[in-house]
C-alpha cells in the first residue's frame, strides 16, 4: 500500500515536470524558435535516458531464464535515440511537424467516426455538431501543417506552441488525477 502512495506522488511530480516543459516550450516557441526545438530535444532525450535505464535495470534484475530480453533491447534503443537527440537536437524539428500533422488528422478522423456512431445510435444533442466542428478544425490544422511545413517560421512557431500547450494539458490532467488519487487515499485512511 505504501508503494501505491509513492506512485501517486510520482505521478504528481511527473505532471509538474510536464507542465514546466510545456510552459517552456510554449514561451520559447514564441520568443525564440531554435531554443524551443532544443528544449524539446533535450527534455525528450532526458526522458529517453530515464526510460532506457529503467528498462535495462528491469531486464537485468528480473528473474527470467529467457535468452531474449525485449526490455534490454528497448532500453538500449531508447538510450541510443537520446544520445542522437543530444548530439543533433535540430533533427527533431521536422519529425515534430510530421507527428503533429498526422496526430491532428488522425484525431479529426476519430472525431468524425464518433459523430457518425452518435448519429447511427440516434443520440441527440450538440455533441454531434461539436464533434464534426472539432474534427474539421483538426483535419484542417493537420493539412495546413503539412502544406506549410516548418519552412515557414510562423507555422513552425504555431506548431511548437501548440505542442507545448498539449504537453501542458497532459501535465494538468495528470496533476488533477494525482491529486484526486492522493485525496482519495487520505479520505480512506481517515475513515
Amino acid at each position: 500500500m505504501k508503494r501505491l502512495g509513492e506512485q501517486k506522488w510520482m505521478l504528481i511530480v511527473y505532471a509538474v515536470l510536464l507542465i514546466t516543459i510545456g510552459l517552456l516550450e510554449l514561451i520559447l516557441s514564441i520568443v525564440k524558435l531554435s531554443a524551443a526545438v532544443q528544449v524539446m530535444s533535450y527534455s525528450l532525450a532526458v526522458g529517453l535516458f530515464i526510460v532506457g535505464l529503467m528498462h535495462i535495470i528491469v531486464s537485468l534484475v528480473a528473474d527470467t531464464k529467457a535468452f531474449f530480453r525485449a526490455a534490454l533491447i528497448l532500453g538500449c534503443i531508447a538510450i541510443a535515440i537520446g544520445v542522437i537527440l543530444c548530439i543533433h537536437p535540430y533533427i527533431l524539428e521536422g519529425l515534430v511537424v510530421l507527428f503533429v500533422a498526422i496526430l491532428a488528422i488522425a484525431l479529426g478522423a476519430v472525431l468524425i467516426a464518433k459523430a457518425i456512431i452518435a448519429i447511427v445510435y440516434k443520440y441527440k444533442g450538440i455533441w454531434i455538431f461539436l464533434y464534426f466542428l472539432f474534427a474539421t478544425l483538426c483535419i484542417t490544422f493537420g493539412v495546413l501543417i503539412l502544406v506549410f511545413n516548418s519552412k515557414d517560421v510562423i507555422a513552425a512557431q504555431i506548431i511548437f506552441a501548440s505542442t507545448g500547450a498539449f504537453i501542458m494539458a497532459v501535465g494538468i490532467f495528470l496533476l488533477i488525477a494525482g491529486i484526486k488519487a492522493v485525496n482519495q487515499k487520505n479520505q480512506s485512511v481517515q475513515q
